[in-house]
């Protein structure tokens, strides 16, 4: 744990195998698989058959863990972090974007950016990822609330426009820090992250939002549990 925080093993970074480690430190393989399982336990390191033991986190590192089992539980996030709006205007949708959004290339939507913030920490702690939020031009004059808002951005389109999300889709990918995300982040231009975006979908198959989310490697986690039917 000591070298992980010293950055002897920075994320992304491999282990020694068991037996180099019991070499190392003069113990038994008993004690070294324990010695690993508890780093896992911290959420320090991942544990992969064949592959080896990586390092996902460092020692005091803020990471925010989400559980999702329904749309409703998408609310945990919007309540224990905090969404800070840093920027508000219209974007014209690329090839790229209106490909995903199932628009027309130019289309002018509604677009937000802002950092997510650990709320209980408040301004003290390091952001958990930068945010784009993209929102279809039948929402127009949502812009005027966001900043004020309370809660996620999906219950602000239901409660302000009469509309209920039905479906929300999701995608996650991993991808590296571009120069402009990692200055925001305090990280490295490069670093692993993960990107996550969601597609909010009214009952008529109507997209009404798109977030994508960038999250630094070490300060997200995501936790789903599948249950047979």
């Amino acid at each position: 744990m000591a070298d992980i925080a010293d950055g002897v093993y920075p994320v992304g970074a491999q282990l020694p195998p068991e037996l180099a480690l019991c070499r190392k430190y003069r113990i038994s393989r008993f004690t070294a698989r324990e010695a690993l399982r508890q780093l896992a336990e911290a959420g320090l390191v991942v544990r992969r058959q064949g592959s080896g033991t990586q390092v996902i986190a460092v020692p005091g590192a803020a990471k925010f863990v989400q559980e999702v089992g329904a749309v409703g539980d998408l609310t945990q996030y919007a309540r224990t972090t905090e969404l800070r709006i840093v920027y508000t205007g219209r974007i014209a949708l690329n090839r790229l974007l209106a490909r995903q959004f199932k628009a027309r290339p130019g289309e002018e939507w509604i677009f937000a950016a802002g950092i997510r913030v650990d709320r209980a920490r408040g301004g003290a702690a390091r952001p958990i990822s930068v945010s784009r939020i993209y929102l279809n031009p039948v929402l127009e004059g949502i812009q005027d609330r966001l900043q004020q808002r309370e809660g996620a951005i999906y219950e602000l389109i239901e409660s302000q426009f009469g509309l209920r999300i039905a479906r929300v889709e999701q995608h996650i990918a991993a991808v590296s820090l571009d120069r402009d995300d990692a200055a925001s982040l305090a990280e490295a231009r490069g670093a692993p992250a993960l990107r996550t975006l969601r597609l909010y979908y009214d009952e008529a198959e109507r997209l009404l939002e798109a977030a994508e989310s960038i999250h630094p490697g070490d300060r997200f986690a995501y936790t789903m549990n599948l249950r047979r039917g």
